[in-house]
């Protein structure tokens, strides 16, 4: 029986797989939280992270799994590799969306070693992603 946790980690897994393709395989799946994991369409929520490059560049994206259309922000990592911050949510339709988190330096780290070699070796991407439920908000009749 799969526990709740690994029901999860597949949502995230196919979903990062419809938008990152290949770099699924190197995605570390406890390393992004949001709070609240809920939200309401134009309200937003807070993230925080580990395991990224100590001081480098972290590409943050937010959008529907599979689309080419996201939010996005970057943001820099701490001394110790930690990352935080907020989203702001526009009006968005319900859904189950998708908040990824991508360590720049080992993206190029990626490319950099496939020119060479042809092959990457694990792991060397870091993308730290979680699911995000969001629900519109209703319109009032008058």
């Amino acid at each position: 029986m799969l526990s709740s946790d690994s029901v999860r980690d597949e949502a995230v897994i196919q979903a990062l797989h419809q938008t990152y393709g290949i770099l699924t395989d190197f995605s570390a799946l406890d390393s992004l939280e949001a709070s609240p994991p809920k939200v309401s369409s134009a309200t937003h929520f807070n993230f925080k992270g580990r395991g990224f490059t100590p001081g480098g560049q972290v590409f943050i994206a937010f959008g529907l799994p599979g689309s080419a259309d996201i939010s996005a922000q970057i943001v820099t990592a701490d001394a110790n590799g930690r990352i935080k911050g907020k989203f702001q949510l526009p009006q968005l339709a319900s859904g189950i969306y998708l908040l990824s988190a991508i360590d720049m330096k080992t993206v190029n780290n990626s490319l950099l070693a496939m020119k060479t070699s042809g092959t990457i070796n694990r792991p060397l991407t870091h993308i730290g992603s979680v699911l995000i439920e969001v629900k519109a908000k209703e319109k009032k009749e008058k």
